[in-house]
């Protein structure tokens, strides 16, 4: 797989290599441009917009301290002024040297020539995190940045008072154990960093701390044994359950609870086991009336819950009936053994 690629981004690069510059039509339509070169007026509005401080926010910086402003940022800058009326032109096609992707780019402003640059970006064949049409991507953002540079915006970016300050400011530099060495970041990031951790850190402290609560409850509610002193324990914590981002949780542990030492207390009361009473309950009805009753102790209301229980449990079950084909099968076996 890794060779296929390798030559797949070989032979593209090789075909780039053999594609012809552009018409000499545009060359000669270029040659009238240049000579109009210098010329572009700007309003004060648009002088106001294309000369702007940059944002120190908007500013980046790389491994190696050298300072950058993203690509999108001239763009919309030139867009700001210029609306659409302007177009980066590539010469021709990207040109592949060494490990290095060069495409040279006209800028061209209101129908005239305002600078010429050439972009470059770094490109190995096996490095399958950039593609081929990636670097070409690189380089055409980096021939644009060096355009803009040409007409003037963000100059201070090359500015060593500015960069010093900016870098003093906003950056810091850090220990690389995989490289060995020093190497540069925005302080913001690591700050970020800390910041996902430690919000990452309380979230899983709260989750633990429901959790703990949870099991808490539950234990404490498996030592109580009566319907009574279960639902005086939850009237008297009632008001803080409603406080709690837990109270479906605590509902349905105390549901859960109170259900089976129901259960348990009907199999008590009629001589049969709490899953026999829990099958009867489910196809029962609305019987709790009754039910209070039962647990309440009333003599008549228990002898009246048993006879229903007796009647569920010893309902016998119909024959399914039997296919006739089966029948005839049968009648037919007989009859050959009699014979």
């Amino acid at each position: 797989m890794a060779e296929t690629m390798a030559v797949y981004d070989s032979g593209i690069v090789e075909t780039e290599k053999q594609v012809p510059m552009l018409a000499n039509n545009f060359e000669e339509e270029l040659n009238k441009m240049i000579s109009m070169a210098g010329t572009i007026e700007l309003t004060e509005e648009q002088k106001a917009i294309l000369y702007a401080p940059v944002d120190d926010d908007l500013i980046e910086i790389r491994p190696d301290g050298r300072i950058y402003l993203p690509w999108m940022e001239y763009v919309s800058r030139l867009k700001q002024t210029f609306g659409l009326g302007w177009q980066a032109i590539p010469q021709g096609m990207p040109k592949f040297q060494g490990n290095h992707i060069y495409w040279g780019y006209y800028l061209v402003i209101q129908g005239k020539f305002a600078g010429f640059s050439i972009g470059e970006q770094e490109y190995q064949p096996k490095n399958y995190g950039m593609s081929y049409g990636d670097a070409v991507e690189g380089a055409k953002s980096n021939a644009l940045m060096r355009l803009c540079k040409g007409v003037g915006i963000g100059l201070e970016l090359w500015q060593p008072s500015f960069i010093k300050r900016w870098k003093a400011k906003y950056a810091e530099t850090y220990y690389d154990q995989k490289k060995q060495k020093d190497l540069w970041r925005r302080k913001d990031v690591i700050e970020q960093e800390s910041k996902d951790i430690t919000q990452v850190d309380e979230q899983q402290a709260k989750e633990q701390a429901k959790n703990e609560f949870l099991e808490k409850l539950r234990v404490a509610l498996s030592k109580i044994t009566t319907l009574k002193k279960l639902d005086d324990t939850y009237e008297k914590a009632k008001p803080v359950y409603d406080q709690s981002v837990l109270i479906n949780s605590i509902n349905a542990m105390y549901a859960s609870k109170k259900k089976q030492l129901m259960l348990e207390l009907l199999a008590t009361q009629t001589d049969f086991s709490a899953f026999q009473v829990d099958a009867y309950l489910k196809q029962a009805g609305d019987i709790g009336t009754l039910i209070a009753e039962v647990i309440a102790g009333n003599m008549d209301a228990i002898l009246e819950f048993k006879n229903n229980m007796t009647e569920f449990i010893n309902v016998p079950t119909e024959p399914e009936e039997q296919p006739q084909e089966e029948i005839e099968r049968e009648l037919a076996f007989e009859g050959r053994e009699s014979e």
